[in-house]
This record gives C-alpha cells, structure tokens and sequence, in this order.
C-alpha cells in the first residue's frame, strides 16, 4: 500500500542534499516517535535526495510505525499473542488521485494522519480474541464511489475548490478543511468499513 517507498540511492551528505527526515521533524511529537524507534536525524540512511511531500511522507510513516508498536506492545500484555495492523480509510487510489494535490500539498496531509488509520486484528487468531474484524490492506469499493465527490464538496465548503486559491487560504480554513476531512473519514470507518469487514471478511492481510 502507498507507492511513495521505493527504494532511494544512497548518497553521501552534502549541504545539496534533503535529508529524507529534514530536522525541522525531529523537533516536535513527530521527532519523539521516531527517537523512540531509534533513530536520529544522523542516521547513515536518512541523507537522500528527496521531495517534501516524501519527506514528510516517510517522516510519518516512521511516527506512525513507533505508534503502532506501542499498541501492540499493549495489545500482547492484554491479550498474548494477539497484534494489530494499520486500516487505512482513504485508500492509494484517493491520494494518487484527482485531489492529491489538495491533499499532500495546500493541506500538507499524508495517508499516515490519525484520521486516516484505526488499528484492527493483523490476524484471525487476534480478531477472535479481539472481537473485530482482521483488517484489509485494498481498496474499498463503498468509499472509492463516493470519497472524491465528498472531498471536492468539503473544498469547495471550506474555499479550497480551486488549488490556486487553496494554497494562499487562511490557516482557519486550512484547518477547518483537516476538521471536516476528520469527520468524513470516520463515518467512512463507522458507517461502511467496519459493516462491510465485519459482513464479509477478507483473509488476514488481502
């Protein structure tokens, strides 16, 4: 899932190159989920050539790999034996898609924000444990159809239907584009995720 890792050449430093996690990252909860994972903004593996959008991308997907460690850590003391996996909401097909510019740009959003993931069974052996579903790593159809209309409804609510406007917009509406998006997203979970996983389950990991 996410087609943003491909694998990068390996540099050596120079003052040219980005750093995969620039160092502005490493100061905020950001930086201390990633400290906690072990790793430094001097890491031999952090210098590389890369675009902001993945900077910021790979910078939290390392957060939210640090945070799904530590829920797992909980979940095994709870439950022994048991580990989550990551449910994405908004799948590849919506970033990649007509708004990712909105999205990954002007709102400077990634897949790896809170109100894009939940956690679920990684397996069937926790889901019974668990009581809820094993999590699925497609698309889901019920929010394909529906997602880009939604999302070009709550842009144009919030001023934000025209990209060039969007990116001189108010941090007020910004952030009010974040909140609905929020909002949407966890109805997409309640409302069609869950029912649909819990109606028709997918095999761990499909």
């Amino acid at each position: 899932m996410f087609g943003w890792f491909g694998k990068r050449t390996r540099e050596t430093r120079d003052d040219s190159i980005r750093q995969i996690i620039p160092r502005e990252l490493w100061e905020d909860e950001i930086g201390t989920a990633i400290h906690d994972a072990g790793l430094s903004p001097d890491d031999g593996t952090n210098p590389a050539p890369m675009d902001p959008v993945d900077a910021r991308i790979a910078a939290e997907k390392l957060a939210h790999e640090a945070v799904l460690a530590g829920e797992n850590a909980r979940i095994g003391a709870e439950h022994p034996g048991c580990r989550v996996a990551t449910q994405f909401i908004l799948t590849d097909d919506i970033w990649n898609g007509p708004h990712a510019e909105l999205l990954l740009d002007v709102l400077e959003l990634t897949p790896y924000w809170q109100f894009n993931t939940r956690f679920l069974p990684a397996d069937e052996a926790s889901a019974r444990t668990m009581g809820l579903p094993v999590h699925h790593l497609g698309q889901f159809g019920d929010v394909l159809g529906v997602a880009d209309g939604h999302i070009a409804d709550l842009a144009e609510r919030c001023g934000l239907g025209d990209i060039a406007t969007g990116r001189t917009a108010s941090d007020e509406a910004k952030e009010e584009m974040k909140r609905e998006l929020a909002g949407l997203t966890n109805h997409y979970y309640e409302e069609c995720i869950l029912p649909l996983l819990r109606e028709n389950p997918y095999p761990a990991g499909d």
